[in-house]
C-alpha cells in the first residue's frame, strides 16, 4: 500500500466517516474512549494494526451517512444471485433519481452501499427513507420479501436515549490487515468503490432536501415510523380498500404477499385465497402476470401444512416407505423439527438461563448437557420478563464461559413482549417474527405471559397450546418455558408436574422438568414422545450462568468407539452396556437407550437379530 494511498484513505476517513469524537470501536477491545487521539487510531487502522468501527449516530441522534449491508456469510449461491439482482436494481433506480452512492467490497467479500450527507441529518428520517427504499428495490427486482427484510440497514436506531449509549456501529473501509473479522485492502477487501466500480476517494454528498425530494418522487412516507417498515403488513381496516382499488407499479409484489399472508392467517386455504388475489390483481395498474401471482401464493403457503385433506397410507405402502427418520435438532429425540419441548421448573430455578444456554448451543451446533446438536440452527427468543440491558449482561457472561462464536443473525432475542396468543392480533405478531427471522427453533419464555386463560381449565389451555402448535406449521420447533406445579401427595416418585391443566403437558412432544436438589444442584427428568427417555441427570450453574452436567463423559462417542475397535466382527450390545456401566456408573438402561438412538440415527447398525444383538459401525 503506497504512502499516497494511505494519505488519501486517511483524508477520506477523517473528513467523511467520523461521527462521535469521544468514543470509537476497536477490535478486539470493542468500545473505548479516544480522548482526542483519533488520528492515531485511524493511522493504526490503515496500517492494519487495529480494525476500527464508528458508531452510526452522533450524540444529538443525527447521522453523517447511511449503509446498506448485503452479506452472504454462508457463501450460498442463491443468496449471491439475490445480491446481484439487488445491486443491479439499486444502481438502476438510484441513477434514475440521482441518488449518488459509493460501494465497498466488505471484509468478507460482500457489499456495503454507503450514502454520505453534506451535513448531519435526523437519524429517524434517514432510517425511514432507506427502509422503504430497500423494500422498493426488493419489489422492483422481485426478490423474496423475507430476504429483503433481513438486510441490515444503518442507522438502526432513531435516537440515543443518553450520552452513555453508543448504538450500533459499522466497521470502516481501508483496513490494512487481516483479523478474525475478515480481510483487508491487501486482499482486495474493504476497498471503497464508486458507482462505476472504480476505487474512489471523493464521495458525493446528499442533503436532507435531496432525501425529501427522492421521497416525494418515490411516494415514500418519511413520517412513517421506521421500526414498522421491516415487518410491515396490511391492517385489517386497509385490506378491504386495497382489494377494491388495487395499487400501482412499485408495490404490487409486496402487497400481494401481504394480502395472501393476512388471509392465510384468517384461516383461508390457498385455493380460497387464489381467486381473491387474482381478482384484486385485475384492478392493479398494471396487473402482475398470473404466473407471478401463483409464485407469490406458493411462497406464502409453502411452509403451511395441508389441512384441507386427511392424508392416508395403506399398511403395505407405509411399511415399504423408505423416507428416513427426521434428524433430531437436539439429539436423543429431545427436539425434532416442528415439535414442542416444554421446559418446566419452579420460580428462580434457572429455567430462563438454561433456555438461553440451549439457544446458544443450538445457534452454534455445540452439544448441550451432553445432547448432540448436529448442525447450527437459527434461534429466536420471545420473552416477557427481562429488559434488554440485563439480557445483554447475562449473554455476555454466558459467552465468556461458552467460548464459541455466535454468527450474525443466528440468534435473536426480543425486548419484553407479552400478549394473549389466542387473540389473532397477537398470534399474527408471532407469525410476523417467524416470517421475518425464519427461526429453526423458537424459544418462548414463559407461557404465563402469552395467554389470559384459567391455567387449570383443560379446554381453554388446549386452545392456547393449539396456537403454539399452529406456529410449528410455519417451520420452527418450539421450546416453551413454564412453571412447575407441586408434587402430588399420592405419587410414589419425586417427579413434579407442569403447573395447571393436564392438557399443557399432553399437547407437547417432550417434557424436561428441573427441580432443586441440594447445594445448588438441579435434578432434570424427561418424558419423550419420539425417543427412549434418558436417565435423570444432575446439573449445576456456574458464576457465568452456564449449566453443566455432573459428568463430561460422552456416552455416544464411547459407544461408537467401542464398536469401531471391535472391527468387522462387531460386538454384543450387552457387552457394550456392561462395559460402559462399569466405566461410567450409568445404568445399562440409559446406555441401551443411547444405543437405540444411535441406531435410529444411522450412526451404528445391528445384525438384525432379536437376541444376542451384535453391533457394527455404519
Amino acid at each position: 500500500m503506497s504512502e499516497k494511498y494511505k494519505s488519501q484513505a486517511k483524508k477520506l476517513l477523517t473528513e467523511y466517516f467520523v461521527t462521535r469524537n469521544d468514543r470509537i470501536c476497536v477490535y478486539p477491545e470493542m468500545s473505548i474512549s479516544i480522548d482526542g487521539n483519533l488520528e492515531e487510531w485511524i493511522d493504526r487502522h490503515i496500517k492494519g494494526e487495529k480494525r476500527l468501527g464508528f458508531y452510526t449516530l452522533n450524540l444529538d441522534s443525527t447521522v453523517n451517512w447511511a449503509v446498506i449491508d448485503l452479506d452472504n456469510h454462508s457463501s450460498d449461491d442463491e443468496v449471491s444471485g439475490y445480491i446481484e439482482k439487488y445491486l443491479d436494481e439499486f444502481k438502476s433506480l438510484s441513477n434514475q433519481i440521482g441518488l449518488h452512492y459509493n460501494m465497498e467490497i466488505s471484509k468478507r467479500g460482500d457489499f456495503h452501499i454507503w450514502v454520505f450527507f453534506d451535513e448531519p441529518i435526523d437519524a429517524r428520517i434517514v432510517r425511514t427513507f432507506f427502509h422503504q427504499y430497500n423494500r422498493l428495490i426488493g419489489d422492483k427486482s422481485s426478490l423474496p420479501l423475507k430476504w429483503i427484510c433481513n438486510i441490515e440497514i444503518f442507522p438502526k436506531q432513531d435516537r440515543l436515549q443518553s450520552a452513555d449509549e453508543c448504538g450500533n456501529l459499522v466497521w470502516l473501509p481501508f483496513f490494512g490487515g487481516t483479523d478474525k473479522i475478515g480481510a483487508g485492502v491487501q486482499d482486495g477487501k474493504t476497498v471503497f468503490l464508486d458507482a462505476d466500480g472504480k476505487e474512489s476517494h471523493s464521495p458525493t454528498l446528499k442533503t436532507i432536501a435531496d432525501l425529501e425530494e427522492f421521497a416525494k418522487l418515490l411516494c415514500i412516507d418519511l413520517d412513517k415510523p421506521a421500526g414498522d417498515i421491516a415487518v410491515e403488513t396490511i391492517s385489517s381496516d386497509a385490506l378491504g380498500s386495497i382489494l377494491q382499488n388495487g395499487v400501482g407499479e412499485g408495490s404490487r409484489n409486496s402487497i400481494a404477499f401481504d394480502i395472501a399472508r393476512k388471509l392465510k392467517y384468517k384461516g383461508l386455504s390457498m385455493g380460497e385465497v387464489s381467486p381473491i388475489v387474482s381478482n384484486w390483481n385485475k384492478v392493479n395498474n398494471p396487473p402482475l402476470s398470473e404466473q407471478e401471482i401463483h409464485k407469490i401464493l406458493k411462497s406464502v403457503y409453502s411452509n403451511t401444512e395441508n389441512s384441507d385433506d386427511i392424508e392416508m397410507m395403506y399398511l403395505e405402502e407405509l411399511l415399504s416407505d423408505e423416507t428416513p427418520l427426521p434428524t433430531p435438532i437436539i439429539g436423543g429425540g429431545l427436539l425434532y423439527k416442528k415439535t414442542i419441548l416444554l421446559l418446566s421448573g419452579y420460580r428462580k430455578d434457572g429455567k430462563s438461563m438454561l433456555s438461553l444456554n440451549c439457544g446458544l448451543c443450538l445457534a452454534t451446533g455445540q452439544p448441550w448437557l451432553g445432547f448432540e446438536i448436529q448442525e447450527p440452527q437459527r434461534v429466536v427468543v420471545i420473552q416477557a420478563e427481562v429488559v434488554h440491558q440485563f439480557n445483554k449482561r447475562r449473554l455476555n457472561r454466558m459467552l465468556n464461559a461458552f467460548e464459541h462464536e455466535v454468527t450474525s443473525k443466528s440468534f435473536a432475542i426480543s425486548k419484553p413482549f407479552s400478549g394473549n396468543i389466542v387473540d389473532t392480533k397477537n398470534l399474527d405478531k408471532f407469525k410476523n417474527v417467524i416470517d421475518i427471522y425464519e427461526p429453526d427453533v423458537l424459544i418462548v419464555d414463559p407461557l404465563k405471559y402469552y395467554h389470559h386463560s384459567d391455567e387449570n381449565d383443560n379446554q381453554k389451555m388446549h386452545l392456547v397450546m393449539s396456537k403454539f402448535r399452529e406456529l410449528t406449521y410455519l417451520g420452527p420447533a418450539i421450546i416453551l418455558i413454564h412453571h412447575s406445579g407441586k408434587p402430588s401427595l399420592y405419587s410414589n416418585n419425586s417427579r413434579t408436574n407442569p403447573r395447571g391443566a393436564s392438557s399443557i403437558a399432553d399437547d407437547v412432544d417432550s417434557l424436561m422438568e428441573i427441580s432443586k436438589k441440594k447445594n445448588d444442584e438441579l435434578n432434570v427428568q424427561f418424558e419423550l414422545r419420539y425417543g427412549a427417555e434418558p436417565d435423570n441427570m444432575t446439573i449445576t450453574m456456574d458464576s457465568d450462568y452456564w449449566f453443566s452436567t455432573n459428568t463430561s463423559f460422552d456416552i455416544d462417542s464411547q459407544i461408537v468407539s467401542m464398536i469401531r475397535q471391535a472391527g468387522q466382527s462387531g460386538i454384543l450390545k450387552k457387552d457394550v452396556e456392561d462395559s460402559l456401566h462399569n466405566i461410567t456408573g450409568n445404568s445399562t438402561k440409559m446406555i441401551g437407550n443411547h444405543i437405540i438412538n444411535l441406531i435410529d440415527n444411522h450412526k451404528i447398525k445391528t445384525d438384525g437379530k432379536k437376541r444376542n444383538i451384535r453391533l457394527f459401525t455404519e
